[in-house]
């Protein structure tokens, strides 16, 4: 046998994925499911404001419940993702966009912005009422939905699917139905308001509404890019002080909320009092963060804003703990997403981080 005669090398076989690595490829061939675990996954779940617990007592309404809440929240984050993309507007159009929302579901579909005896509203139902208004209770409640329902989900999306950053999910026909969704949602949730609860804000309230959404809308439109850009290049501190940053922020706004009513100081004065709190928060934050290498950084303030109200869910349900599961994936997802960008260092496609601009391997168009 000819010694210079070299067999071929056997074909190299490629490791088979991790779990985490396919769970990922499959989210990002899905990623409405994505949305869904995010917005209403957090702020109605983890926070136990639609309690698991549901879904063990009660499964068909809870299955209910969760139609309303998909028919909210999903739609609202779709398009609010997709006019940043599409406008290539940044964070200062999503805040506008998530006021905007805030009032949809809130005001139009809940009312609970404008009836003094909506059970989630308590004692802030009177407590700063005005002009068909319960705007104590408006000012916390929109900051949360901004937060927790809009631009956390957004931002998550980003880090758990970064080759799909600033690439546009929805197609025509797709964000007609996503609109249309949400127009048929906040209909329903509006008529059963109406003739189940017995209340209606009126006219004069109902066309405020959809005036203050529109012009938030426009605002967000034409806001520049730039507005509320990070201050610095990179971030200047530590990913704990995020953490302990994103952990006060729903605790100081009820504090807040909770003094002022308890010390009987007038309305308008509490109701500043919590805008220049908000506005402190954001302001703070835009002096830390950086525009670049912040994951670790934005993660650890994501953690920090959760866990408070994971807390409370938690304590809420405690008798069935079911919501304890949904806290366990949680604390996994985010552990992952740690280590990923903290010890791998990876890095988002340079295509990817400009609005509007498609990234390799985008996932395609989210289509109905």
């Amino acid at each position: 046998m000819d010694a210079s005669v070299v067999a071929p090398p056997p074909p190299r076989i490629p490791p088979r994925p991790s779990p985490p690595a396919r769970l990922r490829r499959w989210l990002a061939r899905h990623p409405l499911v994505l949305v869904a675990l995010f917005s209403p996954g957090i702020v109605e779940y983890l926070s136990g404001s639609s309690a698991l617990t549901g879904l063990v007592l009660a499964p068909p309404l809870f299955l209910l419940l969760l139609a309303g809440n998909l028919g909210l929240y999903v739609p609202g984050v779709l398009l609010i993702r997709e006019a940043r993309v599409r406008w290539h507007t940044g964070w200062g159009s999503v805040l506008l966009l998530g006021t905007a929302y805030a009032i949809v579901e809130e005001g139009l579909a809940l009312s609970t912005l404008f009836n003094s005896h909506a059970g989630v509203v308590g004692s802030l139902g009177f407590y700063g009422h005005f002009l068909g208004v319960s705007w104590v209770w408006l000012v916390g409640v929109v900051a949360v939905h901004i937060v927790f329902s809009i631009s956390v989900p957004i931002y998550l999306l980003d880090i758990a699917l970064p080759e799909s950053r600033g690439v546009p999910w929805l197609s025509r026909r797709g964000t007609a139905v996503a609109l249309g969704v949400l127009a048929l949602d906040t209909s329903v949730l509006m008529a059963v308001v109406a003739f189940g609860l017995r209340f209606f804000a009126g006219l004069p309230i109902l066309l405020g509404s959809l005036a203050a959404i529109v012009g938030l809308v426009l605002a967000a439109r034409w806001l520049p890019g730039d507005f509320l850009a990070p201050r610095t290049e990179r971030p200047t501190t530590r990913p704990l002080v995020f953490g302990f940053l994103g952990f006060s922020f729903f605790p100081s706004v009820l504090v807040v909320e909770a003094l002022g009513g308890t010390w009987g100081a007038p309305a308008a004065l509490t109701f500043l009092a919590v805008v220049a709190l908000l506005i402190g928060l954001l302001f703070a934050m835009l002096r830390i963060v950086g525009r670049r290498d912040n994951e670790p950084h934005l993660l650890a303030l994501a953690v920090g804003l959760i866990a408070p109200i994971a807390f409370v869910g938690l304590v809420s349900q405690i008798s069935l703990p079911v919501v304890l599961g949904a806290d366990l994936a949680a604390a996994w997802f985010f552990l992952h997403l740690w280590r990923r960008y903290r010890r791998e260092r990876i890095r988002v496609p340079e295509g990817a981080l400009t609005p509007g601009r498609s990234a390799p391997n985008a996932p395609p168009p989210v289509r109905a």
